[in-house]
């Protein structure tokens, strides 16, 4: 019978330990995600501070990626300048369930001593498949004060099996330095490490097509703080009930 006691506990304590790592994972995801709303929040209620290049370069020019996020990372920003919607790249993509393709244009800020257009691309928003061909997103607004966020592209997975081809104009990531590329924008060193986003901060005037996200949408999360809360106290009991379990084997049987 010890042996049957000493076979049971072998089979089930790892499972305790690994129920009580997953409940310690799901609390420290919990946390994490409710520092990084309060953040977000935080960042994108303040006023906007102007990143429009005084001197012909962009305040993030010297940063590396990690070091705009960090800095700028949903920080409400604006950006001055002339949005081009003769170049036009769409990356498809799913946006609230449904598919389409986000709209990406360049966006002259200042020229450079060659009289060349310099500036940053800009995500404009997201149109479904069935206004793919809707020119009506061109009547927006092409000049003045544009205001959203700035972030470094899309990141990359493992699943990402189709790369961006630049020269065929083929995109399926949004990333700096190929959209740029394509624009060709002439301040690439900039323009090759961050984008503008546009936010809708006023949700009621919202535009249409294309739409930008919201700053309700940049603040919530798909999983929740709360559901990794309810995650955390399963596997926190289920826990409880093994080691429970291993108790009464051991004293009853």
């Amino acid at each position: 019978m010890f042996n049957k006691k000493l076979i049971f506990s072998f089979c089930t304590i790892p499972a305790a330990i690994l129920c009580h790592e997953s409940a310690e994972f799901q609390s420290r995801r919990k946390a994490t995600k409710e520092a990084e709303s309060e953040r977000r929040v935080e960042r994108l209620s303040q006023d906007a501070i102007d990143i429009t290049p005084k001197d012909g370069k962009f305040v993030f020019g010297d940063l590396t990626s990690e070091e705009i996020e960090d800095k700028y990372g949903y920080q409400r920003v604006k950006v001055k300048g002339i949005i081009d919607f003769d170049q036009e790249t769409m990356i498809r993509g799913t946006y609230r369930g449904e598919e389409g393709y986000f709209i990406i244009n360049p966006l002259y800020t200042h020229v450079n001593e060659k009289k060349e257009g310099c500036g940053i691309m800009v995500n404009r928003g997201f149109i479904s498949e069935d206004h793919e061909l809707d020119k009506q997103r061109r009547l927006a607004q092409s000049t003045g004060e544009f205001e959203g966020i700035i972030y470094t592209g899309d990141k990359w997975n493992k699943y990402d099996f189709a790369p961006n081809t630049p020269t065929a104009g083929v995109f399926n990531k949004a990333v700096p330095s190929h959209l740029s590329l394509v624009a060709h924008l002439k301040n690439r060193e900039d323009a090759n490490k961050a984008m503008l986003m546009l936010v809708e901060f006023d949700e009621e005037g919202q535009q249409i097509s294309p739409s930008a996200p919201t700053v309700k949408e940049l603040t919530n999360w798909k999983n929740t703080p709360e559901r990794h809360g309810a995650y955390q106290v399963f596997w926190k009991y289920t826990t409880y009930l093994n080691l429970f379990a291993n108790t009464m084997f051991w004293l009853y049987f």
